[in-house]
């Protein structure tokens, strides 16, 4: 009898160590996949990070042409893209044209 219980313990023992890796194992895979989803977030946000970088350089680029422009055009009253007349009270309507 106590034989069979010393057989039974093995079984649970190689039972419980079977489960215990078949845990780990899916841990281990669970792991590699957030490591691997990790790292394509991160690529994704350091793409986003570029993409907003170029945006806020146009943006700066923009204001400085239509500051430009509308200096010019304060300066002649004549706005040099389409050389139309343009008084100060009605830059802000003509430059829209343009943005």
């Amino acid at each position: 009898m106590g034989e069979t219980k010393n057989q039974v313990r093995k079984v649970e023992s190689k039972t419980n160590l079977e489960s215990f890796c078949e845990r780990i194992q899916s841990l281990c895979e669970a792991s590699y996949e957030l490591k691997s989803r990790i790292k394509e977030t991160s690529s994704l946000l350091l793409h986003m990070d570029t993409i907003s970088y170029q945006l806020e350089q146009k943006q700066m680029e923009l204001e400085l042409k239509v500051k430009e422009l509308s200096d010019m055009i304060l300066e002649t009253g004549v706005c040099p893209v389409c050389g139309s007349k343009v008084s100060e009270d009605k830059l802000y309507q003509h430059l829209r044209r343009y943005l």
